[in-house]
């Protein structure tokens, strides 16, 4: 037989019917309240059209894998003030296999819904005191009394949760387990920032009202999701000349590895979003879901071995030549360079008819069509001891192509 206290979609209320007559056993029935208050609830969400956060948590991180989130203020229709405050801390899990190859994004959101509050949770909703009239022997009466549970609270909770791909407040409720009568569960493991895992979410209570140990019952209607930050997870995965996490995962840090992907309450249109984006792309700040990179480029034709974790690659310049490096030349732009520092020891000799001359040659490895500058002022002669013998008349400097 279908459950008559059911909630279906096109509900707006529960209406009592008047008992026809005195004999008439129609009364108000608890479950009928409940109803009620959970169509009354739902109501109340969808009122609320705005939702996302108003100011996204600042994050610090604490090695290897702590995230320290500042108070953020989200707005979440199913939270009973509307407006929530989050902050708290969450150990990001180490990837327990120290061999596997592994590029992934985990993706942490705020989850708020609502929960069937009981004397279990709340000592208070069972300190209702009853009297009642009880039939003695005789004819006679006494006046009895006793102490029960005669309600119970709908209230709103939020939790952080860690999930490998992004959820929905539907997904997140299809993830807990089903009590017997088919009531949604979520049992708090601890409230530490390790979390717990439930399937292959794992939750981080940080709510204060809530209790180790305690279930609760969800109502599945209510569950919100807030996207918070993805956090970019890598092991053993070579990428554009760098090993990340070689032999097992390397510290999170901000700027690698975890990106915002928050949804702002008011978001920006047109040309306000086009403005923030190139303030955002003038001071280096990465789009949604992108974080910084790293990279190892050799500036040799080829990788260099021997150098575990960083085996880097093969480097061309822009004009389409190998780079090739020297130690005169440590950096390459699209542009002509001009170099004017360089320090070359050399012995004066005789060119076989009683002239003195000094020859050297440029490195090996300098880019085709290097010169010495044919500016006589552009060079200096030092002596042995330091002296400048630049200005000496028989000194001659002269201009010749580099070999």
């Amino acid at each position: 037989m279908p459950n008559p206290f059911a909630k279906v979609p096109s509900d707006w209320a529960v209406l009592q019917v008047d008992p026809a007559s005195e004999t008439d056993p129609r009364v108000p029935m608890a479950a009928e309240f409940a109803l009620n208050a959970n169509i009354v609830a739902k109501g109340t969400w969808n009122s609320r059209l705005q939702e996302g956060w108003l100011t996204v948590p600042e994050i610090a991180i604490t090695a290897p894998r702590t995230l320290v989130l500042s108070e953020g203020v989200a707005l979440v229709p199913s939270w009973s003030e509307y407006k929530l405050s989050v902050a708290g801390s969450v150990e990001i899990p180490a990837i327990p296999n120290l061999t596997s190859v592994v590029k992934r994004d985990d993706f942490l959101s705020l989850v708020v819904v609502a929960a069937e509050i009981n004397k279990d949770h709340d000592q208070t909703l069972g300190q209702v005191t009853f009297a009642y009239r009880k039939p003695q022997t005789g004819g006679s009466f006494s006046i009895e009394t006793t102490t029960k549970e005669n309600t119970r609270r709908m209230r709103s909770l939020w939790f952080l949760v860690l999930s490998p791909e992004e959820i929905t407040g539907a997904d997140f409720v299809a993830g807990l387990p089903a009590a017997t009568n088919g009531d949604k569960l979520l049992q708090i493991a601890n409230k530490t920032s390790q979390g717990f895992a439930v399937g292959n979410l794992r939750i981080y209570a940080l709510d204060a009202s809530l209790a180790s140990g305690k279930n609760y019952i969800v109502f599945p209607d209510s569950a919100r999701v807030l996207p918070l930050f993805s956090i970019r997870r890598l092991q053993n995965f070579l990428e554009r000349g760098y090993v990340w996490g070689n032999g097992g995962e390397g510290p999170i840090s901000k700027d690698m590895h975890v990106s915002d992907i928050s949804l702002s309450a008011a978001p920006r249109e047109g040309e306000d979003a086009v403005r923030q984006r190139a303030y955002q792309i003038f001071a280096g700040i990465p789009s949604r879901g992108v974080t910084y990179s790293r990279t190892v480029q050799n500036m040799l034709a080829g990788n260099v071995s021997g150098n575990p974790g960083r085996p880097g690659e093969s480097a061309a310049s822009p004009n389409g030549s190998v780079c090739l490096a020297n130690d005169q030349r440590i950096s390459f732009t699209n542009q002509q360079h001009v170099q004017k520092l360089a320090c070359l020891p050399v012995v004066a000799g005789s060119d076989g008819n009683g002239n003195a001359i000094v020859t050297f040659g440029l490195n090996s490895n300098v880019p085709l069509g290097t010169r010495f500058s044919e500016k006589r002022e552009d060079h200096k002669i030092y002596a042995r001891d330091g002296s400048d013998r630049s200005l000496l008349e028989h000194s001659k400097i002269w201009g010749g192509r580099g070999r």
